[in-house]
């Protein structure tokens, strides 16, 4: 969610995020954060076929662009209500087989309690964020090419299962410098077609340093993202390829004006466990805009 302001305020956000994996490792040493046709518009056509016709082109690509509506509520001084509403379009380029789809991801909410509140006339500030959600399964997992073929479903807006997670968010702050941490496990369940992405386990971090002038607040940061699953299993079966294990780093900011904030992270993969004939990990940025209220 960012970087948090101590201020239990309501919030409304937009915010957009993109993450591409291009190039092979054994194949290539020159890839692409923006591969052609990644983040533009393009038309798909159909599934590539097995992988022995794959010629492991540095022009292949799997790209990610969310465009997510967020919603926070305060019901009580210290429990929060949050919304997530994602929009999603997947592409993929294999060869000369592009595919592109745009749909209906699947909304979360989730509820937060404070558990530790900092007292604002400290120098020492620590906060203590814990709680749990529901991932529903209202988007779309059942897309389908030109052919009728049903695209695999890491490359579905939607996943068809509810999920539960359970997060908890540590944030230290000292004078103007500060830490924030927030730990997600997610528990996946089944769809129609059975399904299941593994459990997964996410640490979003952050080192960050306020300046505050007037109206204004700005906090540039260091922020990195790691990520664990298993991957992907049908009917029981785990699909090789398709664990991630990986860590990205790099610069943000937060910068509030008045009730408006903007934000921005680009994060670059420098670590990430990798399989042979499978796209790299380039990264991802995110950037959004929220207003915040009483």
């Amino acid at each position: 969610m960012g970087i948090i302001p101590f201020e239990t305020f309501h919030q409304i956000s937009l915010l957009h995020r993109y993450r591409v994996f291009n190039g092979y490792r054994e194949h290539h040493r020159k890839f692409s954060f923006f591969p052609g046709g990644a983040y533009k518009i393009a038309h798909g056509g159909h599934n590539h076929g097995p992988d022995s016709m794959i010629t492991y082109s540095s022009h292949d690509f799997e790209s990610f662009k969310i465009f997510e509506l967020r919603a926070r509520v305060f019901a009580l001084p210290r429990l929060e209500i949050n919304g997530l509403l994602p929009f999603s379009q997947i592409k993929s380029k294999t060869d000369t087989v592009q595919t592109s789809h745009f749909g209906l991801s699947d909304p979360s909410v989730f509820f937060m309690y404070h558990i530790i509140t900092p007292k604002p006339e400290k120098k020492f500030h620590f906060r203590w964020m814990a709680g749990m959600g529901i991932k529903i399964p209202s988007g779309n997992y059942y897309a389908k090419d030109n052919l009728g073929n049903r695209y695999p479903l890491l490359l579905q807006p939607g996943t068809g299962s509810v999920d539960v997670f359970f997060i908890q968010t540590f944030l230290t702050e000292y004078r103007n410098a500060g830490v924030q941490a927030t730990v997600n496990y997610k528990i996946n369940g089944k769809n129609y077609y059975n399904e299941k992405l593994g459990n997964s386990f996410t640490i979003h971090h952050s080192l960050f340093y306020k300046i505050n002038y007037k109206a204004i607040k700005f906090m540039p940061s260091l922020a990195g993202y790691y990520e664990y699953t298993p991957g992907l299993y049908i009917n029981g079966k785990h699909e090789k390829g398709t664990s991630m294990n990986e860590w990205m780093l790099g610069p943000g900011f937060d910068l509030f004006y008045r009730k408006f904030g903007f934000h921005f992270q680009f994060q670059k993969t420098l670590l990430q466990h990798h399989e042979t004939g499978k796209l790299l990990s380039m990264g991802r940025f995110m950037a959004g805009i929220s207003y915040s209220f009483k």
